[in-house]
């Protein structure tokens, strides 16, 4: 005789995958889906949606006064500068021109950054300029953008938008910027206008007359020595021993 017994299933739930480290986190540009950041302060969705983009590898910095407000680095048609958001009230706050755009031989088309150092943020301009911008009352820095300190990228005139390949950090109170200038696209391939040329200059003397350099010195003699004297042939026998009387 034989029993039948009842068999019961557990459901198993679902496996999740974990995050392999290409998982990107949610950009908080787009804090909410179809909620798309603009230049002007109001709530995220409103006002020209769209007439302001962030960078290649945007790097963001929060205020260290204002708490929730977070800043990036932001391209419109006209102006490279830095866009504000505050996370708590899920709104803009405003966006920073801090250069224009367009400009030749070398054009600004993108930017890279940001980073704080000593209550300013730090960009660099696809043309190779640092960009900086007070924290405290939100004004550009005095005397930026200041002059180029990398090679430039994608600033080819007429290409607003291209993607700066760098980045920036920074290290003992100082601010470092990298350019990854290729092969296509950029006026790198070119010799920079910044670089300073490191062919010496003729110098000249009072009158306007140039300073020559002297005539080489003609090419001494060497003194030669004399072979020196051979010396005797050794003698290759020895000479006959005389003869000695017979003692008996």
């Amino acid at each position: 005789m034989s029993r039948r017994g009842t068999c019961t299933t557990t459901p198993v739930p679902p496996r999740r995958r974990p995050c392999a480290a290409t998982c990107r986190p949610a950009s908080p540009v787009r804090a909410a889906r179809g909620l798309a950041p603009s230049t002007p302060p109001g709530p995220l969705g409103s006002g020209s949606t769209g007439n302001i983009s962030s960078t290649l590898t945007p790097q963001y910095v929060l205020d260290p006064g204002r708490p929730g407000v977070l800043y990036y680095p932001a391209v419109t048609a006209a102006a490279l500068g830095v866009g504000c958001l505050d996370l708590g009230a899920r709104a803009n706050c405003g966006f920073f021109a801090l250069r224009a755009t367009g400009g030749t031989p070398s054009s600004a088309n993108g930017m890279a950054g940001l980073v704080a150092e000593d209550g300013k943020l730090y960009g660099a301009a696809s043309t190779g300029q640092v960009l900086c911008l007070e924290i405290t009352d939100r004004t550009p820095c005095a005397g930026q953008p200041y002059a180029p300190v990398v090679r430039p990228n994608h600033d080819l005139p007429g290409a607003t938008g291209s993607l700066y390949l760098g980045g920036m950090t920074t290290a003992g109170g100082k601010v470092f910027v990298s350019s990854s200038p290729q092969t296509s696209g950029s006026t790198s391939r070119q010799r920079p206008p910044w670089a300073a040329s490191t062919r010496p200059r003729p110098r000249s003397v009072p009158g306007g007359t140039r300073r020559t350099r002297p005539a080489p010195a003609p090419p001494t003699t060497r003194t030669t020595r004399s072979p020196p004297t051979p010396l005797p042939a050794r003698p290759t026998a020895c000479a006959p021993r005389p003869p000695t009387a017979d003692r008996r």
